[in-house]
This record gives structure tokens, C-alpha cells and sequence, in this order.
């Protein structure tokens, strides 16, 4: 039977089987789960002007956004498991929620970077932050293509050809999620070795104390990608036999790996929100969308009008609080 033959059915008159999902949502989870973003998101707003992360922030708020939505559409599955478009406002937007995440990320990673330094690294903060949104963005389109296919193909969600191509940007989001790790972790390697960028990035953020909250910032970041990689490997298993398969209609696995899991990266990203290391300087550590050239230990020093001669050869020092000798341009 199709979405449109249940239409007017009602959990009282139509077996849970012909529903859009065979199972009935769980009010109390879901409820929970709508709440912790609806939190996650006043949070948010008030980290915004407090640290001035517009970049990081309108990534993050816009992913909140989309699981706040998606999870009222689970709340009205609850009372209508047989409604389309309950089914399609949480499918869609639960499901791409999460590219709004990992490019929060690749901002932060992006000025973990900065602040290190890249003089041996195979990748500028730049170029990295555009390979990695690049593949975000591809992944965006293929999910939103496959839930507008979905939208169009009449509200009928056993179709299952709209549900193929968001597969497609599941694997394509988990897959360049796997080469950002790899990336990361040889950046994170090439840091250990050398041991002076670790005590470069110390003293360009002032003192110890600050150089820790970089740590921490890179700790969440670490939680956040395996969490949100974890959760597309669980997705990408799920819809492989298409809406209509097994694991796609069980309720506990989706609220531990969907659920469960998105909401884990996402307090961890407030709380260890990157605002309490590069603030209130978010943008002067940004590499900006103009070319830079490295010097010396692979920082890129832009003396501004109050900038102070150091009386040698080496470019003069910046008053930036808590940075020495990282400046660059503020467009992003």
C-alpha cells in the first residue's frame, strides 16, 4: 500500500505495519531529544555574542535548526505514524543536519592549524578548510536532491529512488570524514615531532593556561568526528535495504546511533566550544580568503597599524591578545 492510500488512516483504524515507519515513535525521546537542541541552540546564540565565532555559530545553528525540526516531525509521528509528511519533515532533515556539524569542524580545525603553524604540512588551513567544505557541500547537494526526489516523487516514501541518492551523500559525507581523520592525524603526528611548534603555539597564545584550552578545543573535536562518523556509518547501514528495511524500522538503534550519538557531537562542540580558546580574536586567527605567504615557522604575519618593531630581523611581533605573531585577513 502507498503513503497515499493511508492518508486517512489513523493508529486506531490501519495495523502499524502500513505506516511510514512500523513502529511508533517514542513521545518521551524524542521530546527529550528536541528539548536538549531547543537548549543547545539558546546556548549557542549566547556563545555568538559572547565569542563572536560568526563563522563556527551560523554552521552550528543552522545544523541545530535542522535537528530541532526534524525531531518535531518525530514527535507528530508519534500521534500519526501514517502521515507523509511528518515522515519526510524528520527524514530529511535529521539527515542533514549533521553536514552543518562537520563544517563547523572544518572551521575549527581550520584555526587549530593557524595557531600550530603548517610549515611542513601538505595542506594550508585554506586549502584545507576548502577541500573538506567542498565534500560537505557535495554531500549536502546529493542529500537534499534525494529528499526533494522523495518530496516530488508524490509523498511516496516506499519509492525508494530519492532514498538511494541521500545513500549516496551518506557514503560520499563518510568517506571524505575518513580522509579528514587521516589528515588530521598526520597534522596531529607532525606536531608531536616537532616539538617547537608546540612550544611556538604556547608562546603565541601567551601562557600555558591558554595553550590547554587549545587542547581542549582539539579533544572535542576529536569526539565530534567520531561521533558524527559513527552516526553516518550507521545511517549509510540502515538505508542500504531502504526505508522499508529492517533496521531502518527498529526504534532503539536510531535513538542510540542517530539520536544518541548527534547529540553527544553537539554538546560537545558547545561545550568545548572554540570560543574559549580563540576568543575574542575568532577572526584574527582565520586565514581569510586572501593569499597569504608563510615565513619563518610557518605563521604568516600581517602587521597592522599599531604593529611594533622587535629592533632584528624577524617580523615584527603583533599586539593581538593572547597571539603574537598570527594575523590575518578577517572576511571569514
Amino acid at each position: 500500500m502507498s503513503a497515499t492510500d493511508t492518508y486517512s488512516c489513523s493508529i486506531g483504524t490501519c495495523p502499524i505495519p502500513l505506516a511510514t515507519v512500523k513502529y511508533i515513535p517514542s513521545l518521551l525521546g524524542n521530546a527529550f531529544y528536541l528539548s536538549i537542541f531547543v537548549l543547545l541552540f539558546l546556548l549557542q546564540i549566547y556563545q555568538t555574542y559572547l565569542f563572536r565565532t560568526w563563522s563556527f555559530s551560523v554552521a552550528m545553528l543552522a545544523g541545530i535548526i535542522f535537528e530541532i525540526v526534524g525531531y518535531i516531525g518525530r514527535v507528530q509521528l508519534h500521534f500519526n505514524p501514517f502521515s507523509p509528511d511528518a515522515f519526510l519533515t524528520y527524514f530529511i532533515n535529521i539527515m542533514i543536519a549533521p553536514v552543518f556539524f562537520t563544517a563547523a569542524i572544518y572551521f575549527i580545525f581550520s584555526r587549530v592549524m593557524v595557531f600550530y603553524g603548517t610549515p611542513h604540512y601538505r595542506f594550508s588551513p585554506k586549502d584545507t578548510f576548502i577541500i573538506f567544505t567542498t565534500s560537505d557541500t557535495i554531500s549536502l547537494v546529493l542529500q537534499c536532491a534525494g529528499g526533494i526526489s522523495s518530496i516530488v516523487a508524490g509523498r511516496k516514501v516506499d519509492s525508494n529512488h530519492g532514498i538511494h541518492v541521500m545513500l549516496a551523500g551518506l557514503i560520499f559525507q563518510a568517506f571524505s570524514l575518513l580522509m579528514f581523520m587521516g589528515l588530521a592525524a598526520e597534522y596531529g603526528w607532525q606536531i608531536r615531532r616537532e616539538r617547537r611548534w608546540r612550544v611556538n603555539g604556547t608562546q603565541n597564545m601567551g601562557n600555558t593556561k591558554k595553550a590547554a584550552r587549545v587542547r581542549l578545543v582539539v579533544i572535542g573535536l576529536m569526539v565530534s568526528t567520531i561521533s558524527i562518523l559513527t552516526r553516518s556509518s550507521y545511517r549509510i547501514v540502515e538505508l542500504w535495504r531502504g526505508v522499508g528495511g529492517t533496521l531502518a524500522n527498529q526504534q532503539v538503534p536510531f535513538m542510540i546511533f542517530e539520536g544518541g550519538i548527534i547529540v553527544l557531537a553537539s554538546i560537545t562542540l558547545t561545550i568545548l566550544h572554540p570560543g574559549i580558546a580563540f576568543s575574542p580574536r575568532w577572526e584574527e586567527v582565520g586565514w581569510g580568503w586572501g593569499k597569504a605567504k608563510e615565513e619563518g615557522n610557518g605563521v604568516m604575519p600581517v602587521p597592522p597599524v599599531n604593529a611594533r618593531s622587535t629592533g632584528n630581523s624577524k617580523p615584527p611581533h603583533i599586539d593581538i591578545e593572547g597571539f603574537e605573531e598570527v594575523v590575518f585577513d578577517r572576511s571569514i
